[in-house]
């Protein structure tokens, strides 16, 4: 009997155990996107492509608008489900944003993917949060084709705009910088992480005991 009480103890723990360990995990890994419309497809361009002063959530921070555009009009793969993607040149060295809510003092990620337009010359590409510059140096679009970027940062708090800023060059002025999938998720905390690791160890420790009491009772 004493055994048997033992023995579903250790299952108890085991489930409890699990339970942390993958409920952590989950959390983690199923980080909340906090852009709106990070793929571009709320606006249908009919496979061309349409400017405007705002596209839903996505403003233009100088006049020179928002322009959704099909990829392969910018001689671009598609890589988004509508075929889609914000192009920040519109009708000049554009400047586009969207105020997201931060938490002050949090740690945040930003990633996207990043593209130089066929036949618009050189492009680069500065990408901010609020007031602080996320890269070291601007960005240079790969003609033709997407590279991905990521950025981590800390929240200053509030209404914060995530914005993409063309910077002025030789190239077209209304041709280029092309952005893809914009993503944005907070960092899990330490103490999320700390759980999640405790709950593994629970449940490898719980699996060690049940093999050690199961090699006694063969013995």
């Amino acid at each position: 009997m004493k055994i048997r009480m033992y023995s579903a103890g250790r299952k108890t723990m085991l489930a409890a155990a699990a339970l942390v360990a993958c409920g952590m995990a989950g959390s983690a890994s199923a980080a909340t996107n906090l852009i709106v419309n990070g793929d571009f497809s709320s606006t249908s361009t009919r496979g061309s492509y349409v400017i405007q002063k705002a596209v839903g959530s996505w403003i233009s921070g100088n006049g020179a608008g928002v322009e959704i555009g099909a990829s392969k009009i910018y001689g671009l793969p598609s890589v988004t489900p509508s075929g889609q993607n914000l192009e920040v040149n519109a009708n000049n060295f554009g400047y586009v944003y969207q105020n997201v809510n931060l938490v002050a003092g949090q740690r945040y990620v930003l990633s996207f993917l990043y593209g130089g337009r066929v036949g618009g010359g050189e492009q680069k590409l500065n990408v901010l949060a609020g007031n602080t510059l996320l890269n070291a140096a601007p960005l240079t679009g790969s003609l033709g084709s997407w590279t991905g970027q990521s950025f981590s940062f800390v929240a200053e708090g509030g209404l914060t705009p995530i914005a993409f800023q063309a910077i002025a060059t030789r190239g077209r002025a209304s041709y280029g910088n092309e952005v893809a999938n914009v993503s944005l998720s907070a960092v899990p905390e330490p103490a999320t992480w700390g759980l999640m690791i405790l709950g593994f160890g629970m449940v490898g420790g719980v699996l060690r005991r049940r093999g050690q009491v199961t090699r006694r009772l063969a013995a």
